[in-house]
């Protein structure tokens, strides 16, 4: 299962997303800024800079709450909550 986060107007849209373990998510960068997904959890890779057009996607293997920032713009910032399958 994929689900897509958006980023438009130094907006992640939707700022919180629920998938199932094992789903992944993609981020979509629409600004004419660089981007990039750095998540709170330092042992979490996280994407490199998205220029405009760019993406980023990441596998969800464990459940849990994932929270992330653009480290160019600490104002934004998003949760991935996975959940268990079933």
């Amino acid at each position: 299962m994929a689900a897509v986060v958006e980023i438009t107007g130094r907006v992640f849209s939707p700022p919180r997303l629920e998938i199932a373990v094992g789903g992944y998510v993609t981020w979509l960068n629409h600004d004419n800024q660089t981007h990039n997904v750095t998540f709170d959890d330092s042992s979490l890779a996280g994407g490199g800079d998205m220029l405009a057009g760019q993406s980023f996607s990441r596998i969800f293997p464990s459940a849990g709450s994932y929270t992330y920032h653009c480290a160019f713009h600490p104002e934004m910032t998003g949760i991935v909550v996975v959940k268990p399958k079933g």
